[in-house]
């Protein structure tokens, strides 16, 4: 059912008091409204009330009207507000979601790539070791060497001798010196 309001400033009853019985006229019928009040917001309000071709009507008092579309109007107000708030807050809600998205893409990625670098270094890391085995390269760099011994020239008899070394890596150089000759010797190691 429709509930109609008719305002009593327009219909001229103003100012009326609520414990007067009143009597509507309609197309050459009339009706006669019953009192009671309403409680809005803990305050009771006034209203008339009727029945008029099979549908309620409420007549209720201008100020009353006016106080109501004012509160209408501040609720009308705080709901586009608390709309646009939320229409905000879905909008950040949904950046924040893309970005965990990507966030999670990146760190999917990033552990590809960390477990592609970890099998290159290791396989470089290999390379190298067989490398430097096959170079001769060890974990002394330079190295120094002296040994003595005998030499047998010919014609000369066996006399003693002594040889001065320094080892770069694989490369090797020497000299050997005694009392009657000198030499000097490059060599490369291999292992």
């Amino acid at each position: 059912m429709k509930c109609w309001i008719i305002l009593f400033g327009l219909l001229g009853l103003g100012g009326m008091a609520q414990s007067q019985p009143l009597t509507v006229t309609y197309q050459a019928r009339s009706y006669t409204a019953r009192t009671q009040t309403v409680d809005f917001r803990g305050e009771s309000i006034p209203i008339w009330a009727f029945s008029m071709q099979e549908k309620d009507y409420m007549i209720l008092e201008q100020s009353v009207v006016v106080q109501l579309l004012q509160s209408l109007a501040k609720h009308k107000d705080s709901l586009r507000t608390c709309q646009k708030k939320l229409a905000i807050k879905d909008s950040l809600l949904n950046s924040y979601e893309k970005f965990e998205e990507a966030a999670n893409r990146h760190i999917e990625t990033q552990k590809e790539v960390i477990q592609k670098m970890d099998t290159l270094y290791l396989g470089y890391k290999g390379l190298y070791e067989d490398l430097k085995g096959v170079l001769g390269i060890g974990t002394k760099r330079i190295s120094f060497m002296m040994n003595l011994g005998v030499v047998d020239p010919p014609a000369a008899g066996a006399r003693p001798a002594a040889m001065v070394g320094l080892s770069v890596g694989p490369w090797l150089s020497h000299f050997q010196f005694a009392r009657s000759f000198r030499g000097f010797y490059v060599g490369v190691r291999w292992p």
